[in-house]
């Protein structure tokens, strides 16, 4: 089944052929250089919308063509491109690169509209906030929170490379209540999206055990660990896929990430699975963890699902009592490229 693609608010089917001129046809309005070979090539220039410098990204050859201004919000494909730039009707854009009609059962049938990434001002109070947490995490105070992020596996170095941070105090922000906890944030390209708080009083505290602040979007937990890469880990929360991607980085040629769920599943999140040729679910070992898997199961045939060994809770549960994180990743690349294209069940 051929998977549908982002165009702007539609995803449309389109012949890989037709695709292929996406290069050429920005091209001819602006100047295109490649800078990265995320999703089989990235290449970059002056957006042809605002004139931003340096934010505009096009993946040609992408498994779906793309491009995205991170200036002006611009993105799409070849049939957004024209409808945007020239004005053409949709179905004109659409004859124009042949496309056909749309199928049913892609990753993009979960999207949901956004606007994109929080305020400026929403950001800048974000990362004054979090600025001050990552000093309390990694000074005196932060101690007992750092000894209970250790005892989920997760390094000094993994720490500060996630800017992780740690509010003492319940307090407001804003007009906002910020829960005692360690701070989570979610980055992409340099925009800070999201906070997310692991509710901590010296223990962990449930009922719930998160809480987001308020204004945050959440789109896709870990995006940079997907750079260079084309297989994707996509955990339920944070720290399993920090813990992951802390165990294969070097060593096994995927990226660990996080959603929360496929519920309205953001386009942001999206654009960056769509770079990835193959993607590999790992819920928990519960009811919830399997209504995760199975939904995601369900949006693409590039997914498969992968499970933590039976009697373990997730993949921190399975590295806090002995398992081999690396191990398991490897096998589990490994069990994909042996059963790619014999037809036998995953």
């Amino acid at each position: 089944m051929q998977e549908a693609m982002w165009v702007g608010i539609r995803f449309l089917p389109c012949r890989v052929g037709a695709m292929a001129d996406l290069l050429a046809l920005l091209s001819r309005d602006t100047q295109l250089k490649r800078v990265a070979n995320t999703g089989g090539g990235e290449w970059s220039g002056p957006c042809p919308f605002c004139g931003g410098t340096d934010r505009f990204r096009v993946w040609p050859n992408a498994p779906r063509p793309h491009y995205w201004c991170r200036v002006c919000g611009r993105h799409g494909d070849a049939i957004q491109y024209l409808r945007d730039r020239y004005g053409l009707s949709f179905r004109e854009a659409r004859e124009r690169v042949g496309a056909r009609p749309p199928e049913a059962g892609s990753l993009t049938s979960a999207l949901r509209l956004s606007p994109g990434p929080p305020s400026g001002a929403w950001q800048d109070t974000a990362r004054a906030l979090l600025s001050e947490c990552v000093g309390v995490l990694n000074g005196p105070r932060g101690q007992a929170a750092r000894e209970y992020l250790h005892s989920r596996g997760l390094d000094d170095k993994t720490i500060w490379r996630a800017r992780l941070g740690l509010n003492l105090e319940e307090r407001w922000v804003g007009k906002t209540r910020l829960d005692r906890g360690i701070l989570i944030p979610w980055f992409l390209e340099g925009d800070i999206w999201a906070i997310n708080v692991r509710r901590w009083d010296g223990v962990p505290l449930g009922d719930p055990k998160y809480r987001a602040l308020a204004g945050s979007v959440k789109a896709l937990y870990g995006a940079a660990h997907l750079q260079g890469v084309h297989l994707a880990f996509v955990c339920e929360g944070e720290f399993d896929a920090l813990l992951l991607q802390q165990e294969i980085e070097g060593k096994v040629a995927a990226g660990a990430v996080a959603v929360g769920g496929t519920a309205g599943l953001h386009d942001a999140a999206v654009l960056y699975l769509l770079g990835c040729t193959r993607i590999l679910v790992c819920g928990d070992n519960d009811r919830a963890g399997e209504a995760f898997a199975a939904r995601w199961r369900s949006l693409s045939t590039r997914v498969r699902v992968v499970r933590v060994p039976a009697g373990y809770h997730d993949l921190t549960d399975f590295y806090q009592r002995g398992g081999r994180l690396r191990d398991w990743a490897e096998y589990q690349v490994a069990r994909l490229q042996a059963l790619e294209g014999t037809g036998e069940p995953w």
